[in-house]
């Protein structure tokens, strides 16, 4: 009687699939000033109810806390974070959070903030 096995799913452990060799990106990348305004909206609480006032089902404290400590927003949030942030007079435009567009670029030469 033959055996059959079952072929395996996925790649072998450490074989990289795609991208380049070094695994560094040949794009910038844009940086994003989220823990500056996560910090200036308030405490967790004051942003959980400013969700909660748009009509969400805000997130846990300690869920933004990772925010701002990541420095980034997932993508399901962010217009969310953006809508507040606009109309609560945080910031004048969307491109009042953006950073530089590498770690350790120097900023743009003109501010918008200032």
């Amino acid at each position: 009687m033959t055996e059959i096995t079952k072929p395996k799913r996925g790649t072998p452990k450490g074989v990289r699939v795609g991208g380049w060799p070094d695994r560094t990106r040949r794009y910038p990348v844009p940086g994003w000033k989220w823990h500056s305004i996560l910090t200036v909206m308030g405490s967790l609480r004051e942003i959980c109810s400013r969700i909660e006032s748009l009509g969400y089902q805000p997130p846990p404290p300690s869920t933004i806390q990772g925010w701002r400590f990541r420095n980034t927003v997932p993508t399901a949030w962010v217009p969310v974070i953006i809508q507040i942030a606009l109309h609560g007079g945080f910031i004048r435009t969307i491109e009042d959070l953006r950073g530089p567009l590498v770690p350790g670029a120097p900023p743009d030469e003109v501010d918008p903030t200032q």
